[in-house]
């Protein structure tokens, strides 16, 4: 996009079938935006809070080169529901389950997680429930350049 459009100009739904660039899918029946590129192990990318999947813009070209990557908006971000629940790292892993169990993500503990800041939390609460989830869990912890 070229122009700023703020954000509540226009419902979600409207909003996401302009500019959403990825793909839907329904998670225990709330919809999910997801970015999906790519071939071979799988790396799925989590967002931190108020940020969306075009956090991970700039790496998923690179990482795709080499990799099946996955970068989720987690529900209350970009263009995935923004009903109100009970926002939390342990609805944010249960999600995950979900969206790996619908996409076939994991396979034989091959999955690396990559969480920006407070996702990184997350991806803890991921491997506590579940110890054979993932290989790896990276964390970013850098501040985006826009705000330094």
């Amino acid at each position: 996009m070229s122009e700023f459009i703020p954000w509540k100009s226009q419902p979600l739904a409207l909003w996401a079938s302009k500019y959403a660039q990825g793909k839907f899918i329904e998670l225990d029946g709330r919809k999910t935006h997801y970015i999906e590129k790519g071939e071979g192990k799988p790396v799925v990318l989590l967002h931190g809070f108020f940020y969306d999947s075009d956090l991970w813009a700039a790496n998923i070209d690179a990482l795709a080169e080499n990799f099946k990557v996955y970068a989720l908006d987690l529900w209350g971000f970009g263009y995935s529901t923004r009903e109100p629940l009970d926002y939390g790292y342990q609805l944010y892993a249960d999600r995950f389950f979900s969206f790996e169990s619908r996409k076939k993500v994991v396979a034989s503990r091959q999955t690396t997680l990559l969480g920006f800041v407070v996702k990184f939390d997350t991806c803890l609460v991921i491997q506590a429930n579940c110890r054979n989830r993932a290989t790896k869990i990276l964390f970013n912890s850098r501040t985006p350049s826009c705000f330094e």
